[in-house]
């Protein structure tokens, strides 16, 4: 199975990294950079797809202001 993701990049300028997550149910977990992107484009991404957190949604603080 695979999805796109957007996780916490170590780019100040581009902050955000946009990501292939290729999984199975039992196997394990890979990521791959696709590319880097501004918390604007970030943004855009979230609001055109269906945002689904992972972990739950971000804390008060954290990146995704």
């Amino acid at each position: 199975m695979a999805d796109l993701v957007l996780r916490p990049s170590n780019d100040p300028a581009k902050p955000f990294s946009l990501q292939l997550r290729k999984h199975d149910s039992l196997g394990e977990t890979g990521y791959f950079t696709l590319c880097r992107v501004t918390r604007e484009i970030a943004d855009e991404i979230i609001s055109a797809g269906g945002a689904f957190w992972l972990f739950g949604e971000p804390k008060e603080g954290s990146n995704a202001e």
